[in-house]
Order: structure tokens, then sequence, then C-alpha cells
């Protein structure tokens, strides 16, 4: 098997490293119909690539193609929203027992750091829940150290926390020191 490389790029980059590799498929296609048929496709003019024959100007195509829907996959798996499958949803009739991830600022003191579309904080089911969203959250950081977004000290601190906390059936969630969020300051 090859070894694998991990590239990190900006959407922006992406779509024209995609562009240039659909361009090279086109042309290594257009290369094997026309050692084929002696004939250009649809009667396009185009440079044909240099190669032994058909056959293996077809396999360099399909090497492309390959690559494409690779690229094309992992963007798919990336745009998609990612929800840790241990979040948890309130209870419709009862208080349940849950945790948070906390950070400490120095305005408000201890506060859950994740809010949803509802500006409500996200609980997780189990300690393991919220570890694997912290480390999620670390893991994004060195992404971005790797790509010179952010400061080598800033990519390795971690600074959240997590904290057992009520979930109660309205969203909101109580702390171990009775603080409720949402409130008015977060």
């Amino acid at each position: 098997m090859q070894k694998q490389i991990h590239l990190f790029l900006g959407e922006l980059d992406v779509l024209q490293v995609h562009d240039g590799l659909e361009t090279r498929e086109e042309s290594w296609r257009k290369t094997a119909a026309y050692l084929e048929t002696e004939k250009f496709p649809n009667d396009d003019a185009f440079l044909i690539e240099e190669c032994c024959n058909a056959h293996e100007a077809k396999s360099i195509a399909d090497s492309y193609a390959r690559i494409i829907e690779t690229i094309r996959k992992q963007q798919t798996a990336q745009a998609a929203p990612q929800r840790n499958p241990d979040r948890k949803n309130p209870s419709k009739d009862k208080t349940e027992f849950a945790y948070a991830i906390y950070i400490d600022t120095l305005a408000s003191g201890p506060v859950p750091v994740e809010r949803d579309e509802n500006n409500l904080p996200i609980a997780y089911a189990t300690p393991h829940g919220a570890q694997a969203e912290i480390a999620d959250i670390a893991m994004l950081r060195l992404e971005q150290f790797l790509a010179g977004e952010r400061d080598f000290e800033d990519a390795i601190t971690i600074e959240e926390y997590i904290v057992p906390v009520n979930l109660h059936p309205d969203g909101s969630i109580t702390d171990e020191n009775g603080n409720t969020f949402p409130n008015p300051g977060w």
C-alpha cells in the first residue's frame, strides 16, 4: 500500500486542484479515444498525451478519476455537519445528569463553551463524549497550526474541561456551583 500523505488546503485551493485534475483526466480520455479511432473526439483539437497506446492512456485517465473521487468523498465527509453521538438532548419531562464542556473566563468565571443553534448549552451523556469533543477541538487547533493559521502555544493549550451538570427539560443546565445557563450574562 502507498504511504498516505495528509494535506491541509483551503476550500478554494481544493477547488483549483480538483479543476486541474479534471482537465488532466479529460485530456487522457481524449488521447485514449484518439489512439483507438485515430479521430479527434467531438472534432475537438487538443494536445495528445505521450504514451504507448490507448490502454495506457485510459489507465492514466482512470487514475485521475480515482483521485478526483477520493477528494470528492473527503470534501463531502468534511462538509457534513458532524454531531457527537454522545450529545444529550433534554428529556421532555425530567431533569437528567449530564456533562458540559466549560472554560474559565475573566469576566464571567466558569461558563459552558458550546451552544447549539437555539443558544442553549450543549450537554453530553458521558464524560468520554465530552472528552471526544475536546479532542476534536484540539485536533482542529493543531491542523490550524500546521496550516499557519494559529500559533503553536495556542494550538497545544487546552483550556476546556468537563463539568457534571443537570440538564433540564427546557435545555438549560445547572452546574455543581448552582450556576444556570443560559443566563442573561452568558
